[in-house]
């Protein structure tokens, strides 16, 4: 069975899909970083309620960004 033309150009343009494997294993691994953060949050006992959900909702809408900004901020004083 031959793939579809479409198929075939895109994975000739992304090197035989390693480039296309590379990207995806790095975004399980920056899902798996997210969900471990929010879990940090949630389990945190120092942070007032509001602070909580202020960290909740920041991890949550800016995604990359409010995982930067939660590890220099908060997970790396521990």
């Amino acid at each position: 069975m031959a793939f579809p033309e479409s198929l075939t150009a895109f994975y000739g343009l992304f090197g035989g899909g390693i480039l296309l494997s590379s990207i995806l294993l790095l975004a399980v691994l920056c899902f798996a970083a997210w969900i471990w953060m929010i879990v940090d949050v949630v389990k945190r006992k120092k942070f007032k309620h509001g602070d909580n959900v202020m960290w909740i909702l920041l991890l949550v809408l800016t995604g990359i960004i409010g995982m930067i900004l939660y590890y220099f901020m908060e997970m790396h004083k521990r």
